[in-house]
């Protein structure tokens, strides 16, 4: 299973996907090591759609523009905020799909329900 460090997803972004920036900022990017990508407005959709295609484990899931990394981890979900504040905001459409584990602001583990 790939698990990037926070470098080298920085330095995947800059090389496939810095160009989305000027027409799709703000939208979720699932990212795979050899350049492949998936964008859109669904987060729950890019995900699911980054499974079926790049594979699991294989991605990263991105918000264009954004330093919100989602890293998909044996059929979970952590994510470290970087570096740009320390709350994460979680809405219904992902509340009443995953159960959400908080660990003390070092990572959030979000597991499908």
């Amino acid at each position: 299973m790939w698990q990037p460090t926070l470098e080298e997803t920085l330095q995947l972004y800059q090389r496939h996907a810095k160009h989305l920036e000027a027409t799709h900022w703000g939208q979720y990017l699932a990212l795979a090591s050899d350049g492949r990508f998936i964008v859109g407005d669904d987060d729950v959709a890019v995900f699911l759609e980054a499974v079926q295609r790049l594979g699991e484990g294989n991605f990263v899931l991105l918000r264009v523009g954004e330093m919100d990394v989602l890293r998909q981890v044996s059929g979970s979900v952590v994510s470290g905020h970087y570096p740009y504040g320390a709350e994460f905001l979680l809405g219904r459409r992902i509340l009443d799909r995953y159960r959400v584990t908080f660990d003390r602001g070092r990572q959030l583990v979000v597991e499908r329900l």
